[in-house]
C-alpha cells in the first residue's frame, strides 16, 4: 500500500495549491490559478448594461450573463485542475469556503476519478509551511495503541 500516490490540494475559488505526499515529506508541485470572478473593468471601457425600453434611464446590467460567464469560468477551472490530479490515487481536498466540495461534486462526475479516495477538510487560510504541515499531518501513518 505504500505505492499510493497522495496528494492535498488547498483550494478556493481563485487558486489551488497543490502538495504531493511521498515518503513521510509534502512539497509543493504547482499553483493553479482561476479567472473566476469576472473581468476587471478598465477606464474607457462601454458599459456593460443592456436597454430593454428607449428610455436611457430603465437598464438591466444583465445579471444572467454574468452568472454564466462566471459558471464557466469556474468549470473551466475545476476541468483544468482535475487534469493535473488524475494520476493520483488519493486526494485531500482543503481550505476555507466552499470550493473544496464543489470540486469533490465535480470531480465524483468523471469516470477518471470512480476508484479515487477523497477526503475534504475545513482549513483557514495558511502560510507555506502551515500548508506542508498540513498536509503532512493528515497523510501520516496513524500508530495503534
Amino acid at each position: 500500500m505504500e505505492n499510493v500516490k497522495k496528494i492535498g490540494v488547498f483550494m478556493d475559488h481563485t487558486k489551488a495549491v497543490l502538495i504531493r505526499y511521498e515518503n513521510g515529506a509534502a512539497g509543493f508541485l504547482e499553483t493553479v490559478l482561476s479567472e473566476y470572478g469576472g473581468k476587471d473593468r478598465y477606464e474607457g471601457e462601454g458599459s456593460d448594461e443592456t436597454r430593454f425600453t428607449s428610455d436611457p434611464y430603465h437598464m438591466s446590467n444583465n445579471e444572467f450573463k454574468k452568472h454564466r460567464i462566471e459558471e464557466n469560468d469556474l468549470h473551466d477551472y475545476y476541468k483544468r485542475l482535475a487534469s493535473y490530479l488524475e494520476g493520483y490515487d488519493e486526494l485531500l481536498l482543503f481550505g476555507p469556503g466552499e470550493a473544496k466540495k464543489q470540486f469533490k461534486n465535480f470531480v465524483e462526475q468523471q469516470h477518471a476519478f470512480k476508484n479515487k479516495m477523497m477526503h475534504v477538510a475545513s482549513s483557514d487560510k495558511l502560510t507555506d509551511n502551515q500548508l506542508l504541515e498540513f498536509v503532512r499531518e493528515y497523510f501520516k501513518p496513524k500508530k495503534n495503541v
